[in-house]
């Protein structure tokens, strides 16, 4: 289907840039600079102005011509032997046979880019640093310029430009496997995801972890602060404007960077405040009048009048919670159970929004300076997971990280400096289970260790070359080179699982030494090797360190 096959719409260019930022902006990596902004005192006025698109006049979309990919390399490693990848005629790698899942690098991504398409299966576009991003989306077109992921839907259709950057990656899937259960509101894990949520964006409370224990003291003592009964989170006394808190904190006799770290933390809590009115929205058809008049009376829906067609939910809660409300409100019986059905397909309670900076006719956009684990609010690796909400389809069931040094960063060093969290670790298959785990190098080099026959095996990646990692096999990103960037990908993502596809463990256990099994990684780096070796004994106190043999 071409682009004239499309109905005629007026033009909508809506810079990421310039909306009203997202609540969530915390970020791994330095984001753009801007004046702090304050949110109106109106959360609904709030919520009227992140709902509004930024308008300007219709821009022709410039082609932009990627500089050359690097040529990688993509292999595939079990717990026995590392083999090439197979290349398809159209260029993709094939990943995972049961979900059908195929990645596209470098040229191969390029056919995905520049045309109006429509889409079969589950597309992730996978934008790294320095992308500049536009995708058409029946006549609306999004802008944006910083790390992300577009996912489309299957039977979406639309048009992706990179106008600035190199290819991203792109990854098809089919099906998810046949043992796997997809994170819908009838699961369990939903209502548990739906009360974190709740607590995440109540606009009120945050984790005393926020603070630093001394400054936590002072707050609790001065008031700003109150303890909640769960022993993990604070309130924030009631507090509408900057000037209010500044106001509060000045007799404690904070230092600057104190005082910067409260207002940080409260607006970062107001703003989740704001957002939490974005519970999802529907159809005002799909409703009858005076169930909507009823359920805005609960506080369960309110308007917009931006929107006047449609009917949004006014915040996150789990479906226990609403079966209550409803019941209070009069809803009985089967009017109940249609609400409640209504709810479960529209409402985003129990998924993963963080960083959702756009979504529209099958096709979503999460930006990676917005992501958080929503367990401890921190900043997360993660771009989309097997919870993030999808709009009315499904989450995907692949799902994808990335990870990059410090912009100027030179030499070689350990992986844990950047993510101190890194382990040795696998991925077991479990009554026939089991996940597959990719790792790509976008920029600089990187050193994967893996177990082969209980030798460890370093497998040395440059720009561009791609690992594919079995399951069950023993592994670790051990040491990078250079401005570092990787994205990784896991078939299938399994968020809902928990951690029962991920096992770590200590290289000592393993007659590792850590700190050996480094210097070897990093010298290996620094020489600029390209492929697999094995280490055949561990490194010598005295002497370059025995390697065994190159493996093809």
């Amino acid at each position: 289907m071409g682009r004239g096959d499309l109905p005629p719409r007026e033009t909508v260019h809506l810079r990421i840039d310039a909306l009203t930022p997202t609540p969530y902006r915390a970020n791994l990596a330095p984001a753009p600079s801007r004046p702090a902004e304050t949110p109106p005192a109106d959360p609904h006025e709030a919520f009227a102005a992140a709902e509004a698109p930024w308008r300007a006049e219709a821009q022709a979309i410039s082609v932009h011509q990627a500089p050359p990919a690097p040529a990688g390399k993509a292999w595939s490693v079990s717990a026995c032997a590392a083999r090439a990848l197979p290349i398809r005629p159209d260029g993709g790698i094939p990943v995972e046979a049961e979900t059908g899942t195929v990645a596209y690098t470098g040229e191969a991504a390029e056919q995905f880019l520049g045309v109006q398409m429509v889409f079969d299966k589950e597309t992730e576009f996978v934008f790294p640093e320095g992308s500049v991003v536009s995708v058409e989306v029946s006549g609306e077109t999004c802008l944006f310029a910083e790390p992300g992921v577009v996912l489309m839907a299957p039977g979406a259709q639309a048009r992706v430009d990179l106008r600035e950057g190199r290819p991203p990656l792109v990854i098809t899937s089919e099906r998810p496997p046949a043992w796997y259960r997809k994170h819908r509101a009838e699961e369990p894990f939903y209502e548990d995801l739906a009360q974190v949520n709740q607590r995440l964006v109540d606009g009120r409370t945050t984790l005393r972890s926020a603070f630093r224990p001394a400054l936590l003291e002072q707050l609790l003592e001065g008031g700003i602060l109150h303890a909640e009964e769960d022993g993990r989170r604070v309130r924030w006394e009631e507090m509408r404007r900057p000037e209010e808190l500044a106001r509060r904190l000045e007799p404690l006799g904070l230092d600057e960077s104190e005082k910067a770290e409260c207002e940080k933390a409260w607006s970062d809590t107001l703003a989740r405040g704001l957002y939490g009115l974005q519970a999802g929205r529907f159809p005002r058809d799909r409703m009858k009048e005076d169930q909507a008049l009823r359920l805005t009376e609960a506080g369960l829906l309110h308007e917009n009048s931006l929107c006047p067609q449609e009917l949004f939910w006014a915040r996150y809660h789990p479906e226990s919670e609403l079966r209550q409300t409803l019941a209070e409100s009069g809803f009985q019986g089967a009017e109940l159970e249609g609400v409640v059905d209504l709810w479960r397909a529209t409402s985003r309670a129990g998924y993963d929004t963080t960083g959702l900076a756009w979504n529209k006719d099958g096709v979503t956009l999460y930006t990676h300076r917005g992501r958080l684990n929503m367990w401890s609010e921190e900043p997360t690796e993660w771009l989309v997971a097997s919870t993030s909400f999808t709009g009315q389809s499904e989450p995907f069931t692949v799902g994808v990280s990335t990870v990059r040094a410090e912009a100027g960063s030179s030499g070689p060093r350990a992986f844990r400096e950047i993510r101190p969290a890194e382990t040795l670790h696998r991925h077991p298959v479990s009554q026939g289970a089991s996940q597959t785990e990719a790792y790509l190098v976008h920029r600089g080099s990187g050193a994967l260790l893996t177990l082969r026959d209980g030798k460890p095996v370093l497998h040395l990646l440059a720009a561009g070359d791609m690992a594919l990692v079995e399951p069950g096999v023993m592994h670790s990103v051990l040491a990078v080179n250079g401005d570092y960037e990787q994205l990784v990908f896991q078939v299938p993502s399994t968020f809902q699982y928990g951690f029962r596809f991920k096992e770590s463990h200590d290289y000592q256990e393993l007659g590792l030494d850590y700190e050996e099994v480094l210097a070897v990684a990093q010298q290996e780096l620094a020489k600029g090797t390209r492929g697999a070796v094995v280490i055949a004994s561990p490194p010598r106190a005295q002497g370059a360190p025995d390697i065994l043999a190159e493996v093809p």
